[in-house]
């Protein structure tokens, strides 16, 4: 049923564009997964609940966006501040010598703090009210800091320089010439050259960690191994499983801790490709979408997303797709009325309240 309405939007033309080549991707997981005789029963687990994230946030959002992001912004704050106290209480639950709180491990705080903070600036399309911004910096920000979650942090930062870097009118041409390739120098200089090891210094004083980063770069080893056993692993991958955990470390089997690495390990270099592009796609629709003022925060925000996928695995939580759905979901986007907006004339919220009036007229 759900691929059955990405054919069906895809047919209409709406907001199809950036998750037609998020189908090819499932897609060319599930090639990958009868290749190798891998878990069909994983592989529908996974694209169901991803792709029917979308699916609810898309049906929902053509009948009111503003009601949805005001629902994600009311639920995720109450997330996140339930696994706040629960963590100021000290009562979390312990599994297996894990500590797990309201959302899980305590570095998965990251996806509900990426959640709250598209639907606070999504929202700014109809709303300049505080209220959300102060929510996301009491239990998001909060969250992030008390949990001592330097990947989230470190986003954080990366959101803040870009966003800043995006408000200059020179700079943000530049900035929108090259952040991917720098996202793909960051990712070849980090994985594959180490640069991280010739600031072992800088590393163990802002993140209290070595040059290995909690064993990553010794993962990342043994997965770059794993990927070289065969063409046929370099190209399709592995296929599906229960937790994408291929590679072999310390007498355990563990998932890359490097989203892009995974995603080869799951579906080969032409799944690496595919995945590439919906990012890109993505990114090209939320700056046809909105004005400049939500635009460039957006886009900061899924630069941001990219680089902290350097160290950690995303697309494997529902959270993931929830932040790249809101950001295309917006009313206007169709062919035919994509056309209709220019960003540069845009720019305030009683413009964009005239446009919504005369869409409903």
């Amino acid at each position: 049923c759900i691929f059955i309405y990405f054919f069906k939007m895809s047919l209409r033309g709406r907001r199809a564009t950036s998750f037609r080549w998020l189908v090819l991707y499932e897609l060319v997981l599930l090639v990958s997964t009868l290749y190798n005789h891998g878990s069909l029963f994983w592989w529908a687990y996974y694209a169901a609940t991803f792709l029917g994230v979308i699916v609810v946030i898309s049906y929902c959002s053509e009948r009111d966006f503003r009601r949805v992001l005001q629902v994600v912004i009311c639920l995720y704050t109450i997330f996140l501040a339930v696994n706040l106290l629960q963590a100021i209480l000290g009562k979390p639950f312990n599994f297996n010598g894990e500590l797990f709180y309201f959302l899980g491990l305590r570095t998965r705080v990251t996806d509900s703090v990426y959640v709250l903070l598209c639907a606070v600036i999504c929202n700014r399309t109809y709303s300049r009210s505080l209220v959300p911004v102060l929510a996301f910096i009491l239990v998001g920000f909060s969250s992030l800091i008390y949990f001592k979650v330097s990947t989230g942090i470190m986003g954080l930062l990366i959101f803040c320089a870009v966003a800043l870097a995006f408000k200059s009118h020179t700079v943000s041409h530049t900035v929108k010439k090259i952040d991917y390739p720098v996202v793909a120098l960051a990712i070849y200089g980090v994985v594959i050259i180490r640069i991280q090891e010739r600031l072992n210094s800088f590393f163990e004083l802002l993140f209290h960690k070595g040059a290995d980063m909690s064993y990553r770069t010794d993962i990342w080893d043994a997965a770059i191994a794993t990927i070289k056993t065969s063409w046929m692993k370099l190209l399709l991958g592995n296929g599906s499983s229960a937790g994408g955990e291929w590679t072999l470390f310390g007498g355990n089997y563990w998932q890359a801790h490097d989203q892009f690495l995974q995603v080869v390990l799951d579906a080969g270099i032409i799944g690496l490709v595919v995945f590439g592009i919906f990012l890109w796609t993505v990114y090209e629709q939320v700056h046809n979408i909105y004005p400049r003022t939500v635009a460039y925060p957006l886009l900061a925000l899924l630069i941001s997303y990219s680089f902290i996928m350097i160290t950690e695995i995303y697309a494997y939580y529902p959270a993931f797709y929830l932040v790249v759905s809101m950001m295309v979901a917006q009313r206007w986007n169709t062919p035919e009325l994509a056309g209709r907006f220019d960003n540069s004339n845009i720019s305030s919220t009683t413009q964009l309240d005239v446009v919504h009036m005369k869409d409903a007229s």
